[in-house]
Parts: structure tokens; C-alpha cells; sequence
């Protein structure tokens, strides 16, 4: 307990992560059937890029 406030301490935050996929479309602008043929041009993890298509 804090001695002040007399509530429990707040736990540590993570640090805020940046997940992020870049596609080279917005998929919900055309007609459904075309939604499986968004290609992803780049992901990131955590701030870090984990993929990238070979032409992005």
C-alpha cells in the first residue's frame, strides 16, 4: 500500500508498441471478392519492420 493514498502502487507499463501492416490497397474500397487479393507491403513489430514485400 502506498503510505500516502493508502491504495496499492500502480504496476510498471510496458512501452506502447507500434504493430503496423502497410497494404497496397484499402481492402473494404472494392467488392468483397476482391478482399483476398490485398498484398501486404509491410509489417512491423514493436517499432521494428519483420517484413517486407520484395517491391515496397
Amino acid at each position: 500500500m502506498s503510505p500516502s493514498t493508502g491504495s496499492p502502487p500502480t504496476p510498471p507499463r510496458a512501452p506502447p508498441s507500434s504493430d503496423l501492416v502497410v497494404l497496397d490497397r484499402d481492402p473494404f474500397a472494392g467488392p468483397p471478392e476482391e478482399i483476398a487479393s490485398t498484398r501486404v507491403l509491410q509489417t512491423l513489430v514493436a517499432g521494428e519492420r519483420v517484413h517486407a514485400a520484395p517491391d515496397a
